[in-house]
């Protein structure tokens, strides 16, 4: 699920949607109105700027450097009480790779020409938005960018579960490492076979991924595709909550199942798996039988209960630490290691208008 193509809060249909969560308290304001679960950090912080010619639409307040979002702190972010934003964070990945490896990301992954030829394809309109906010905005990309540097060193293995139009699986690549790109739509299908096709250092698999191999049932919403998805629990979830108005899942194919276990058994262990696949995380991470180095799973306000199964299943396979990142940030809340206890209160403390996020795990 994307955020720029899920419901708007007011019922509208498609497009990039406002967030709805509160803004950090700058640290300047959190100092001197004494709030106690701040940590301010004065040390100097270079802004993040986004993209050339066009404001930063999180506004001063949320403004981080780049490195700074890699190393996985925030100057001034309002932590939660239950979590010491001064407990050290662990290293970024970037930091065990040979300097002389780390890529260019002036390279183009994919190469834009075939973007365009996607974007102006009429075949392909329910995919335009997010086609245009995945490779349009470099802003978003290089922010995207430090954040799976924390995770991925050059040469690493990569799995994304839901991959959509490829806008992490072209992170990924960026970052030099290789990826498994999971997609079981056929128009996303479409649309990553034009852009990673030809790419020896993807592998595009066209199934969903759940708790065992075979086929799974695939509710497609057609005019939204960024939130099709397996789980009929989601759907139902949807109707009638605020904020998903209008949505509808029109379409209902089988489609071929794998699991992350068979993917390892093809590819090999990645370094870092992401997941997000409308409310099926749950059945995806139930066809793990092993520990992962690093990952993270979507969650929604919708289907919060679906977060704590995915914690749980964690915390039997091994022992991990969890941050997370509130819509389409790409910026940490905690800025340290909580445990699954915690981050699970955290889940459950936000308001349902935070509509969705991604928690990453590291073990």
């Amino acid at each position: 699920m994307r955020p720029w193509s899920r419901p708007r809060g007011d019922g509208g249909g498609h497009g990039l949607r406002p967030e709805r969560h509160p803004l950090p308290i700058p640290a300047t304001a959190a100092a001197s109105a004494g709030h106690p679960d701040v940590y301010v950090d004065r040390s100097s912080v270079e802004p993040y700027t986004g993209s050339p010619g066009r404001a930063d639409p999180r506004g001063a307040a949320r403004r981080v450097g780049l490195a700074r979002v890699a190393a996985g702190y925030l100057a001034g972010v309002r932590h939660p009480p239950h979590a010491d934003p001064r407990r050290p964070v662990r290293p970024d990945r970037r930091c065990r790779a040979d300097p002389a490896a780390v890529p260019d990301r002036s390279a183009a992954v994919p190469d834009p020409a075939r973007v365009a030829a996607l974007r102006a394809d009429p075949d392909l309109a329910a995919l335009h938005r997010s086609l245009e906010a995945s490779y349009t905005d470099p802003g978003r990309a290089a922010a995207m960018d430090a954040l799976y540097a924390r995770f991925l060193a050059p040469g690493d293995l990569a799995f994304d579960v839901g991959a959509h139009v490829g806008d992490r699986t072209a992170s990924f690549r960026r970052l030099a490492a290789r990826v498994v790109a999971v997609e079981p739509q056929p128009l996303c299908q479409r649309a990553l076979r034009s852009l990673y096709g030809d790419d020896p250092r993807t592998v595009l698999v066209a199934a969903a991924c759940g708790g065992a191999p075979g086929t799974v049932r695939l509710h497609v919403n057609s005019a939204n595709p960024s939130v099709s998805t397996a789980s009929s629990g989601f759907v139902a979830a949807a109707g009638g909550a605020s904020g998903w108005e209008g949505q509808v899942w029109d379409t209902a194919v089988d489609v071929p199942a794998t699991t992350l276990d068979a993917l390892i058994a093809a590819h090999g262990p990645p370094a870092f798996t992401k997941i997000d696949v409308e409310g099926y995380e749950d059945r995806v991470l139930a066809g793990l039988s092993r520990p992962l180095p690093a990952l993270s799973f979507e969650f929604t306000t919708i289907r919060r209960d679906v977060a704590v199964r995915c914690l749980d299943r964690l915390a039997a396979l091994g022992r991990y630490g969890f941050d997370v990142s509130l819509g389409d940030t790409l910026a940490l809340v905690f800025g340290t290691w909580v445990t699954g206890a915690e981050m699970a209160a955290y889940v459950r403390s936000l308001p349902h208008t935070a509509n969705s996020g991604d928690i990453y795990c590291m073990s």
